[in-house]
């Protein structure tokens, strides 16, 4: 039967349990659980903004290896842009991936894809490829970032569990980008601004 001509019940899209106690569901699951969940992805949205701002704190290394100059205009702030320009539109696409798919599998895929694009950030050899890649890494970056809430929202069952996950969630969130160029500027003055990507 041609794909166009199958009908689908809309229970069959419905995820449902055994019973209101099925330790499946990640409402269920004992507190321990359900804190390293929210904590390590708390944890992976703070190291993702790391990476979208530090660099700042490499900039000057960053045009120099590369021979680009601030005269004309200021090229500096390009390599930050390029991660907010992926940023910036990704989520539109990605996050209701997640819903599809799975928020795990989501989450996981697109931390592993975006953990994948540091290394040709940190191995590029023009300043065009930077900016490529931190295009595509920011835009991984931000799904995964998007992608917290929910992990909240489908391990905690009340508003209230969730005030302070979501809490939590918002300063990793916040941190991230605020402690990048201290941090690169840190790493920058004593390594290579390679270490900063």
């Amino acid at each position: 039967m041609p794909a166009d001509e199958v009908d689908l019940d809309p229970s069959d899209l419905t995820v449902t349990w055994d019973g209101p106690e099925d330790p499946e569901n990640p409402f269920n699951f004992p507190a321990k659980k359900k804190w390293t969940i929210t904590l390590s992805a708390c944890y992976v949205c703070f190291i993702v903004g790391l990476n979208s701002t530090a660099i700042a704190g490499a900039a000057e290394g960053v045009l120099a290896r590369f021979s680009v100059s601030d005269d004309n205009f200021p090229n500096d702030y390009w390599p930050v842009a390029a991660w907010n320009a992926g940023a910036a539109f990704a989520p539109l696409f990605g996050v209701p991936l997640l819903e599809q798919f799975g928020v795990r599998t989501g989450f996981l895929l697109f931390y592993f894809l975006f953990f994948l694009f540091v290394i040709p950030q940190a191995l590029a050899n023009s300043f065009a490829t930077l900016l490529v890649t931190r295009v595509i890494a920011g835009a991984l970056a931000s799904i995964v970032q998007n992608s917290v809430e929910s992990v909240v929202a489908d391990t905690f069952r009340t508003e209230a569990e969730r005030n302070l996950p979501i809490t939590l969630f918002v300063y990793a969130f916040l941190a991230g980008f605020t402690v990048g160029p201290v941090v690169g500027a840190a790493i920058a003055s004593r390594l290579y601004w390679r270490w900063c990507v």
